[in-house]
C-alpha cells in the first residue's frame, strides 16, 4: 500500500519528534552527571577545589602490616573479589614484580603484598562519615601507559556518583596516577578500585596517598553546637 504525501509528512514529524526526545534525554543525562560533581586526574586541581583535606600515605605503618578490614581515621580499607587476600603496606622499592614509585614517603598499600602470584588487586575504601571530596594515587609497577584499572565513587545507597572504566595510566616516571572526585554535597561513601587485567597477575597495581575532605557536622550536631554557643554567650552576659 502506498503512502500519501500527507502520510510522509506525518512520518517525518514522528522521526523529528523522536530525534528531539532522544536529544532531550541525552541532555538530561549530561546535566545530571554535571550536577553530581567533578572528576579529577590532576591532584593539584583537586586539592585547590577541595581546600582542607586529610591525607593518609601509609608511612606510619611498618612494611608487612595488613590493613584489610582496618580503619584509619574516617576511612576503612578492604580487598574484594579475591577471598582472604591481604592488604599489606610494602616498601615501594620492594614493589611486586618491579619496584614502585610511591607518590609520598616510602610505602604503598598493596593487595597481595609483594607476592606476584596473589590475585585480585582490588581496593575498597569506605568512609564512616560521608565526604565531599575523595581521591587516591594508583601506583603501577610497569608504567607503560596501559591501564586495566577502574574506579567508581559511590554514595551510601551504593548508587554510582561517577565511574572511570579505564584510569589514565602513566607512561614512564613517576609511575602513578591520581584520581579523585568532588561531589556537590558530602555524599561520597566509598571508592571502589578494580584491576581487571587478565593477562598478568593483578599485583602490578598498588595505592598511595588517600586524600579526603574533613567530615561536615550533621544538621543536628550543628544545632547542638549552636545551642551551646548561645548558652555560653548568655552566661557571659549574665
Amino acid at each position: 500500500m502506498g503512502l500519501s504525501p500527507s502520510s510522509g509528512s506525518f512520518i517525518g514529524e514522528i522521526v523529528t519528534m523522536n530525534s528531539r526526545i532522544a536529544f532531550a534525554s541525552a541532555l538530561a543525562v549530561a546535566v545530571a552527571q554535571s550536577f553530581a560533581g567533578t572528576y579529577y586526574t590532576d591532584r593539584t586541581a583537586f586539592e585547590i577545589a577541595a581546600g582542607s583535606l586529610v591525607h593518609e600515605g601509609f608511612d606510619g605503618f611498618a612494611p608487612g602490616v595488613d590493613l584489610n578490614g582496618a580503619s584509619v581515621g574516617n576511612a576503612s580499607f578492604s580487598t574484594y573479589g579475591g577471598g582472604s587476600t591481604p592488604l599489606q603496606v610494602i616498601l615501594g622499592s620492594a614493589g611486586v614484580r618491579n619496584p614502585m614509585n610511591p607518590s609520598s614517603g616510602l610505602n604503598v598499600l598493596s593487595p597481595g603484598g609483594s607476592d606476584p602470584s596473589a590475585e585480585a588487586d582490588n581496593l575498597l575504601v569506605t568512609f564512616a562519615t560521608d565526604v565531599q571530596f575523595a581521591g587516591m594515587d594508583v601506583v603501577f609497577d610497569v608504567p607503560d601507559g596501559a591501564s586495566f584499572t577502574s574506579v567508581t565513587f559511590l554514595d551510601a545507597g551504593n548508587n554510582t556518583l561517577f565511574t572511570d572504566a579505564f584510569i589514565p595510566a602513566p607512561n614512564g616516571a613517576p609511575g602513578y596516577q591520581f584520581v579523585g572526585f568532588g561531589s556537590n554535597i558530602a555524599n561520597i561513601h566509598s571508592m571502589k578500585f578494580n584491576e581487571f587485567d587478565g593477562s598478568a597477575p593483578d599485583d602490578n597495581v598498588a595505592y598511595d596517598t588517600l586524600s579526603y575532605s574533613a567530615a561536615v557536622p550533621e544538621p543536628a550536631t550543628m544545632a547542638i553546637l549552636g545551642m551551646g554557643i548561645a548558652a555560653l554567650i548568655k552566661r557571659r552576659k549574665a
